[in-house]
């Protein structure tokens, strides 16, 4: 993954986020199908037609995500090549008294049980506060995750 950080400087890159509990990197297309099947068993629990709400969900995301300019949402994969998490950033951008600013939108937020054990969530947050943001917003927290992502 390579973060560049406005606020540290022109061509200041962030080093790739790796550690012994897995990595962190972009999105890209071969995660969708994965990143749909965990925000439908986490989210929408949807048991029937499992193939068709996972494609659906899938093509959704790319839209959102990957169509257009460098895909924000990032994935943690674990030391065994699996998906342990996933965070939905949309970037923004607003004016604050003539100060132009970069904001993350921050959507579904979620990690695997299954798969993690414990260290995605808070990878995908240390990934994100290295980035290139100046606000961080979304529509819904919990303490848990509220705590996490405050500096």
């Amino acid at each position: 993954m390579n973060l560049v950080s406005a606020k540290a400087g022109p061509g200041h890159v962030v080093a790739p986020l790796e550690s012994q509990h897995g990595s962190v990197r972009p999105l890209t297309a071969e995660d969708l199908e994965q990143v749909a099947a965990l925000f439908l068993m986490k989210f929408r629990h949807r048991r029937r037609q499992r193939d068709r709400a996972i494609a659906q969900t899938a093509d959704y995301m790319k839209g959102l995500y990957l169509d257009g300019d460098e895909s924000k949402a990032l994935v943690q994969v674990n030391p065994q090549g699996r998906l342990g998490g996933f965070m939905g950033v949309l970037k923004a951008r607003y004016e604050l008294n003539g100060r132009a600013l970069s904001a993350a939108i921050i959507g579904p937020f979620m990690t695997d049980s299954r798969t993690d054990h414990g260290w995605a969530g808070p990878q995908l947050l240390r990934a994100l506060h290295q980035g290139e943001f100046d606000l961080y917003l979304t529509d819904s927290a919990n303490r848990t995750s509220l705590a996490f992502a405050r500096r």
